[in-house]
């Protein structure tokens, strides 16, 4: 998530056809230089989001981070999140259908947003849009919103990069291996074409979740009166490198 300029939080044209990207995966117990993980034995579905599923992903992820200490910091009171977190996270999901790539599953179990590395910011007018859409949802909090993303979209890589902006799960379906098969589309991409992802990690308590899928951590931002998010970038792994597929956790955040 990010701020004005949100470059995750405008929306834009219309997002791709969804198609398929991922079926049926097994438990499996690997060792090796890239720690096993555990799989969900159950078929699991993974397809590209399309602009029908805006609404009830975005109310999937207000759900997911009502926890969440970076996204309660900006909206604390409990009140005011619960009425505005759909709309909040409808920001990010309009921008990446638009802009990016959404993965979602068939039940909408949870959401992965990404942006690619050609992406490029928003122009002035899309700017000014979505910051007057930011200000109605968050109100006063509006400033203290805007310049934390906007502090994450500095503190971006220079090089190329896959960015996941943001990934949650229905909160009952969390431990069921979910957001690691949500990864697994543009992780594997990333591995196939060798670029790196990138992250902030809003809670500190997923960094080694994060880890488990190759990602380190780089830096981290402290924001004054608010909380420490680590930033993790992945670099692509080789195929040749012996580690077989990418598996999933099955602790979810």
């Amino acid at each position: 998530m990010r701020s004005s300029p949100p470059q995750s939080l405008v929306t834009l044209g219309l997002p791709p056809t969804p198609e398929l990207v991922a079926t049926e995966v097994a438990q499996v117990d690997v060792d090796g230089p890239n720690p096993a993980l555990l799989v969900s034995a159950a078929v699991t579905r993974v397809r590209r989001a399309d602009a029908a599923d805006a609404e009830p992903l975005a109310a999937v992820l207000g759900r997911a981070f009502a926890n969440n200490p970076f996204v309660r910091w900006i909206v604390p009171d409990d009140g005011h999140y619960a009425s505005i977190a759909t709309e909040f996270f409808r920001l990010g999901v309009d921008r990446e259908l638009a802009d990016g790539e959404v993965y979602t599953t068939a039940d909408h179990a949870g959401a992965a947003l990404w942006l690619p590395p050609e992406s490029t910011p928003p122009g002035t007018v899309e700017q000014f849009r979505v910051g007057r859409r930011l200000l109605s949802i968050l109100g006063r909090r509006t400033l203290v919103g805007a310049r934390a993303l906007d502090t994450f979209e500095r503190r971006r890589p220079e090089r190329e990069h896959w960015y996941l902006t943001v990934l949650g799960t229905e909160p009952d379906r969390q431990g069921q291996g979910v957001g690691g098969t949500l990864l697994q589309p543009i992780l594997e991409r990333c591995d196939r074409t060798g670029v790196a992802a990138y992250l902030e990690s809003s809670d500190p308590a997923n960094v080694d979740y994060y880890r488990r899928f190759g990602f380190r951590t780089t830096g981290a931002i402290e924001f004054r009166g608010g909380p420490t998010v680590p930033l993790m970038l992945r670099e692509p792994r080789a195929e040749s490198s012996g580690s077989g597929p990418l598996l999933f956790s099955p602790k979810i955040y």
